[in-house]
């Protein structure tokens, strides 16, 4: 039952597990971003071909869903983003082109082509902005983006919602998989929910859900 007021600014790699009745409000221009900023890069050349390198994460979050010939790592949750576009992910070295990447776990490193000097460089790492499992929480006005939350699982809600969420006028964008997964009761009103890897809504077998006047747009790109 507490209200908890967000001012502007950029909240990075932060997860909430709200508790019953729980409301967060973002001001215009506060964000939570569930990626690390990437500052430090060096160069290899392997096989004749130079890449950038930036570390990365040792261990895949999650995996989960089934993916397409041309998206091969699909299943795997984390991303990189170069100046706030996703990056496809490929399964091989060698297959990196200007606007694809490879993520070598093995070595914890992230590979890829394009000069990262002057630009915004981001790999996502947490798994979720809002847990679910509460019931009667509520999300207003917040910029929600880059969460390293599997296939078919919530950004919003995770993998099952509480009942009774509400989320309304907030921006939910470029996370891997669903930005909201909204459950019995809940509440899904004039947001913008784009450019998520995966689903922009999904309905957890819901009844008595609305959804209404949210711009929904550009979804599934991983």
């Amino acid at each position: 039952g507490t209200t908890f007021l967000l001012q502007p600014g950029v909240y990075r790699m932060q997860s909430v597990v709200p508790k019953n009745g729980d409301i967060f409000v973002g001001q215009p221009g506060a964000i939570l971003n569930g990626s690390r900023l990437l500052t430090m890069f060096s160069q290899d050349t392997i096989n004749g071909i130079t890449y950038w390198v930036a570390p990365g994460p040792r261990h895949p979050g999650q995996i989960n869903g089934n993916c397409d010939a041309a998206h091969p790592m699909c299943k795997y949750p984390e991303d990189l983003f170069f100046d706030n576009q996703p990056l496809r992910r490929v399964s091989n070295l060698a297959d990196v082109t200007t606007d694809t990447c490879y993520f070598d776990y093995s070595r914890a490193k992230i590979f890829l082509l394009e000069n990262p000097n002057g630009h915004i460089v981001e790999t996502s790492t947490t798994r979720v902005a809002f847990a679910g499992g509460v019931d009667d929480v509520v999300i207003q006005g917040l910029i929600i983006e880059k969460y390293a939350i599997p296939a078919q699982m919530g950004a919003i809600g995770e993998q099952h919602p509480g009942s009774g969420l509400k989320v309304t006028s907030s921006e939910v964008r470029l996370n891997h998989g669903t930005g909201i997964k909204v459950g019995s009761s809940g509440q899904v009103i004039g947001n913008y929910v784009h450019d998520n890897g995966d689903l922009g809504i999904e309905n957890d077998n819901a009844s008595g859900a609305l959804i209404e006047n949210n711009e929904i747009m550009a979804n599934n790109w991983a």
